[in-house]
């Protein structure tokens, strides 16, 4: 009822409804113990996950979450210090590669100094360039120019801004129109 009636809301104002999810496995399968299901499939029942809803960290996501999470819109904040720092499995279990090749709009994020020690945007691109690369020994996977994206203009789509933000563009913030 609680996430339902703040979805509600948010579509309501126009704005966007943001939650953490999934960062580690513990709460995902008390969920499936309790209910029998994955969160994420439930949540897309209920209408939670949709274009204005921005979810953060989203680590322990199975096969069939990651279809209903691409096929609501919703976006997720890959925050790589984080998991460093709390240890949430993401080299081993993240699948923030994989979301991008199905386009779901996967930004880079820093989270809270208290959960990853700072706000460093550069640092949270390096980590994310090689945390997949060593994990899964592919030199390819994650290549610069994406990450700088996730960085930039597929962040400013995670938070619904790429029409002012994320490019250098006439009309955007930051540039001369």
């Amino acid at each position: 009822e609680l996430l339902t009636g703040l979805k509600a809301m948010a579509d309501r104002h126009g704005t966007t409804f943001t939650f953490h999810h999934a960062s580690s496995v513990e709460p995902v399968d008390a969920y499936v113990a309790k209910h029998g299901r994955r969160p994420l499939l439930d949540y897309a029942e209920l209408g939670i996950l949709a274009s204005n809803t921005r979810t953060t960290h989203m680590v322990h996501l199975d096969e069939d979450e990651l279809t209903v999470l691409a096929a609501s819109g919703a976006s997720v904040a890959h925050c790589p210090q984080t998991a460093f720092r709390l240890a949430y499995g993401a080299a081993r279990h993240g699948r923030f590669p994989e979301m991008l090749e199905r386009g779901i709009a996967v930004g880079l994020g820093t989270d809270g100094v208290n959960s990853s020690d700072n706000q460093d945007l550069f640092k949270a691109m390096q980590i994310a360039a090689g945390l997949f690369k060593d994990a899964r020994q592919a030199p390819a996977l994650m290549p610069a120019e994406t990450v700088l994206e996730m960085a930039t203009i597929i962040g400013a789509r995670a938070l619904g801004m790429a029409d002012e933000i994320g490019s250098l563009e006439v009309g955007k913030i930051g540039r001369a129109s």
